[in-house]
């Protein structure tokens, strides 16, 4: 039998023993919840948990490793300051994920090292790999385990958002090596993601941990190399068309901002995650202690944790000069246009 994302999955009488240590994570969680177990616990719980050992016995198993992984995986990028945060922290209201936990900085690094060892790969992995495909294999096989501890370390979550940025960089990579996986990408005006990289870059400055290249940044008020950056990061989603098929969804910060009903049941339609939960109105319903644990960060923002907030399109404004939005605009348009193309042609299939 296969699941709706084409993985194995496997039913209890086949004995494997990661499907029977899963009974015996249902086990241990229902003993936690304050439920005795033995011949004599309570009604409910003899009749949740076989429920229970069900679901989990039809979860995906990786071909990789013959692992339990995600029912389901949805990795949220697009450019830093686009509202990356927001797009994860509403997928992860679904009861199924497991609350907003940060950004899967790890997976970027990992995507980095096999882009390095495919550039030179006579030099730098021949000796210890026979073909470019034994090197694939082995990056998706740890990719793989990690996924698997993802949903050890979240049980009982059988959903999975993974957000960062900086996967951006590495897309084709991600593509290829997380080939169960949805993407949302998100995209917002260039000037308004310019000038809120900026202040970050500001505050940066003034608590004497940016570096070098952000000093210059910001002393001479370098908006266009910002702006670059901007583009650096979609570059290598757009140069992936139209390999992706039907695994990618675009959508503009300013639309879910604006719109938020209707983006909300366009995510739904496509990650097959359940948003109900979500109102644009309110504080974000579902994140994890340990992301507010981290304490001030120069990347957070009053938004983060509340209701939306339209009024932040064209905040621009406030802070930059019309010469400067306009170079900034220059610089940027034509990936808003491919952006925009991609966002106006895509054609949603039900997850």
């Amino acid at each position: 039998m296969r699941s709706q994302h084409g993985q194995q999955a496997v039913q209890l009488g086949a004995v494997p023993n990661f499907v029977r240590s899963g009974v015996g994570y249902i086990e241990t969680f229902y003993n936690c919840q304050g439920h005795q177990a033995g011949p004599d616990h309570h009604p409910q719980t003899t009749s949740t948990l076989p429920r229970m050992a069900r679901e989990i016995s039809l979860r995906p198993v990786s071909h990789q490793t013959g692992e339990l992984q995600p029912k389901s995986l949805t990795v949220v990028c697009g450019a830093r300051r686009t509202g990356t945060t927001l797009l994860a922290a509403i997928l992860s209201s679904d009861p199924s994920t497991p609350p907003l936990p940060g950004e899967a900085q790890l997976v970027p690094r990992w995507l980095e090292e096999y882009r390095w060892a495919l550039e030179d790969f006579e030099i730098r992995a021949l000796p210890f790999f026979d073909d470019v495909e034994a090197l694939r294999d082995f990056f998706r096989r740890n990719l793989s385990r990690f996924l698997a501890h993802c949903h050890q370390q979240f049980f009982p979550a059988t959903s999975l958002v993974l957000k960062s940025p900086e996967i951006s960089l590495y897309f084709p990579e991600a593509l290829e090596l997380l080939p169960e996986a949805r993407f949302v990408v998100i995209t917002r005006d260039p000037r308004d993601q310019v000038a809120s990289e900026w202040r970050i870059q500001q505050q940066r400055v003034a608590e004497r941990v940016a570096d070098a290249r952000e000093r210059i940044i910001v002393r001479a008020h370098l908006y266009s190399r910002v702006a670059r950056n901007y583009v650096r990061y979609y570059d290598p989603i757009l140069g992936t068309r139209p390999d992706h098929g039907d695994r990618v969804l675009f959508i503009r910060y300013e639309d879910l901002v604006e719109n938020p009903e209707a983006i909300l049941a366009q995510l739904s339609d496509f990650t097959g995650l359940d948003l109900s939960s979500y109102s644009p109105t309110e504080k974000w319903p579902s994140v994890a202690d340990s992301y507010w644990a981290c304490g001030d960060r120069p990347g957070d923002t009053p938004q983060y944790g509340n209701a939306m907030e339209p009024r932040r399109v064209g905040a621009h404004a406030q802070t930059m000069s019309s010469r400067a939005a306009a170079r900034v605009q220059q610089i940027c348009s034509s990936t808003v246009d491919q952006l925009d193309a991609e966002i106006e042609t895509a054609r949603i299939s039900p997850a």
